[in-house]
C-alpha cells in the first residue's frame, strides 16, 4: 500500500461513514462541504483529494484545488446517470472516478494507483527539474552562470511549492555582489518587495538555518508582521554560507488567500538550498585560485614596473581608473573582471624586453622601438596557457592599437579594437604623464588632460577620452 494522507469531501453521510471505514489504513479527513474543504486544505498538506458531491459543486472544487493546489490529484464519485456528463471532467485534468456502488477493492484499487501514479510523476519531474542544478556541484572546474541557475531555481520552486516570490542573493569572498535577484508571479509582485527582501537579509543576518514562517508562534513575530504589511502569507528563508560566512540568501514566499508552506515544502525548499551552496562554495574556491593566480601576476607586472622605471603603484592606478570606466558604462561583473586583470597585466609581455630597452632614457632607435613592440605579443603568449586569463588576452595584445589605425601590432582601427584595449590605452598614457620618469618630470593633470584631448580621433577614442577627462576633472 502507498502511504498517502486523503481529503474526503463528502455531503452523504452515509457514505463518509462506508469510505471512512474502507480506508481505515489511510490518513483520511473526511469534510462534508467545498468551503471546509479549501479551509483545511490551506492549513496542512494531502496526496489526494476524494470528492463526493452532486456533479455543478464537484467541478466547482476540483477548478478551485487545480487552480490553487496545481497538481493535487482529484477523484470524483460519480453515480451511473452521471457518467456521461462526468466525462467531461477528463478534459480539465481530473485524475478519475469512481463509480457508486463500489465495492471495497475497487475503491482501494482507485485510491492506490492515483497516489502511485502521483508519487511516481512527481519524483519524477523533481528529479528531472533538480539534474541540472545537482550536476553543477559535481565539478568545480566548472563556473557557474548564476542567472541559469537562478532561472531553474525559480521554476523549480514556483511549481513545487506554489511560491509567489523568489529572491537569490549572492556575494564572493571578497564582499562583492554577484547575483541579487528577485522574480515574482503576477499576484506575487509588490511595488515594496525589494525593500522587504532587503529586510529580510538585514534583520536575518546571523540565521544560522533555513527557517519557515506561517504566521504562528511568537518567535519570529517581527517577521510576521512585515510579511503581512505586503499581504504574503509565510516565508522561507536560506542562509547560505562558507566557511562559516554569510554570502547570500535564498527567500521565497507565498501571498495571502493561498496556502502555507508545509514541511514538506520546507525540505525540498533546503534540499536547493543545499546544493545551491554547494555551487556556491565551489564558485569561491574557483575564486580564490583565480585571485591568487591574478596576485602573482600582478606582483610580477609590479616587478617588470620595476624595470621599466615607472613609479610604485602604477598597476593600481590603472585598475582604479579602468574601474572608473566599468562603473561610468555600466559593464557587467565579467566585462569588470577583464578589465581589471588587462589593465593590471596589459605590460606583463615586457619581461621579455631587454632591461637596456626599458630602461633607456632617451629616445628608442628604430631597432629598438621594434624590438619593444614585441611586448603585447609576448604578454598574449604568457596568459594563453592560462585558461581563467585567456579571455583577457584581446585586452593585453591590442592595448597599443591606436584609433586611427597607425598603432599596432596589427594596424586595427575605431571599434575593431577591444573596448578594455582603448581603455587601457588611455588610462596608461595619463599614467605615464604624470608621473615621473628618470628622464622627466611629471606634467601638470590639465596638460595631460590637453594631450589626451589633441590626439583624441588619432591615438585614442574620443568617447571615452571624453569620459575620462570630464572624470578627472570633476575629482580635482
Amino acid at each position: 500500500m502507498v502511504n498517502g494522507k486523503i481529503l474526503l469531501v463528502d455531503s452523504e453521510e452515509p457514505i463518509r461513514h462506508v469510505i471512512l471505514n474502507v480506508l481505515r489504513n489511510y490518513s483520511v479527513l473526511a469534510v462534508d462541504s467545498s468551503g471546509s474543504a479549501l479551509k483545511i486544505l490551506n492549513e496542512e498538506p494531502f496526496d489526494l483529494v476524494l470528492i463526493n458531491l452532486t456533479l455543478k459543486p464537484a467541478h466547482s472544487l476540483f477548478l478551485k484545488i487545480k487552480e490553487l493546489y496545481k497538481d493535487l490529484p482529484c477523484l470524483l464519485l460519480i453515480s451511473p446517470q452521471e457518467v456521461e456528463t462526468a466525462v467531461e471532467f477528463l478534459k480539465t485534468g481530473i485524475y478519475g472516478f469512481i463509480l457508486k456502488p463500489f465495492t471495497r477493492q475497487e475503491m482501494l484499487a482507485t485510491i492506490e494507483e492515483s497516489l502511485w501514479k502521483f508519487r511516481l510523476l512527481n519524483e519524477n519531474v523533481r528529479l528531472k527539474l533538480l539534474l541540472p542544478l545537482f550536476e553543477m556541484t559535481q565539478n568545480i572546474g566548472v563556473r557557474p552562470e548564476f542567472k541559469d541557475i537562478f532561472d531553474k531555481i525559480v521554476n523549480l520552486i514556483m511549481r513545487e511549492t506554489g511560491a509567489d516570490m523568489v529572491s537569490f542573493s549572492y556575494h564572493n569572498f571578497l564582499n562583492d555582489p554577484v547575483f541579487d535577484e528577485v522574480k515574482t508571479t503576477p499576484a506575487g509582485a509588490r511595488q515594496d518587495i525589494i525593500s522587504f527582501i532587503q529586510w529580510v537579509k538585514t534583520h536575518f543576518k546571523h540565521l544560522e538555518s533555513p527557517i519557515l514562517i506561517t504566521g504562528s508562534g511568537e518567535e519570529y513575530q517581527d517577521a510576521v508582521n512585515q510579511i503581512q504589511l505586503i499581504h504574503y502569507s509565510s516565508l522561507m528563508v536560506y542562509p547560505l554560507r562558507s566557511k562559516n560566512h554569510l554570502t547570500g540568501f535564498l527567500i521565497c514566499g507565498k501571498i495571502s488567500g493561498k496556502n502555507h508552506f508545509f514541511a514538506r515544502d520546507h525540505e525540498f525548499f533546503s534540499i536547493i538550498g543545499n546544493q545551491l551552496a554547494i555551487v556556491l562554495e565551489n564558485h569561491r574556491l574557483i575564486q580564490e585560485l583565480e585571485n591568487a593566480h591574478f596576485e602573482s601576476l600582478k606582483g610580477l607586472a609590479s616587478a617588470i614596473e620595476a624595470k621599466d622605471a615607472y613609479t610604485s603603484g602604477h598597476c593600481d592606478r590603472l585598475i582604479e581608473h579602468s574601474l572608473m570606466f566599468a562603473d561610468k558604462l555600466n559593464l557587467s561583473d565579467e566585462e569588470r573582471k577583464k578589465l581589471r586583470y588587462g589593465a593590471a597585466l596589459h605590460d606583463i609581455g615586457k619581461i621579455g624586453i631587454k632591461e637596456s630597452i626599458l630602461g633607456k632614457p632617451g629616445k628608442l632607435t628604430a631597432a629598438e622601438y621594434e624590438e619593444m613592440k614585441r611586448h603585447p605579443r609576448i604578454g598574449a603568449d604568457i596568459l594563453q596557457n592560462i585558461n581563467f586569463l585567456k579571455r583577457v588576452i584581446p585586452i593585453i595584445y591590442h592595448h597599443q592599437e591606436c584609433y586611427d589605425g597607425s598603432g599596432y601590432p596589427d594596424g586595427i582601427s575605431g571599434e575593431q579594437i577591444p573596448l578594455g584595449s582603448r581603455i587601457v590605452a588611455i588610462v596608461d598614457t595619463f599614467d605615464a604623464m604624470t608621473t615621473d620618469r628618470p628622464y622627466r618630470q611629471a606634467v601638470p593633470v590639465q596638460r595631460a588632460i590637453d594631450e589626451l584631448n589633441r590626439y583624441a580621433g588619432k591615438q585614442f577614442d574620443p568617447y571615452l577620452v571624453k569620459i575620462f577627462t570630464d572624470f578627472i576633472q570633476e575629482k580635482a
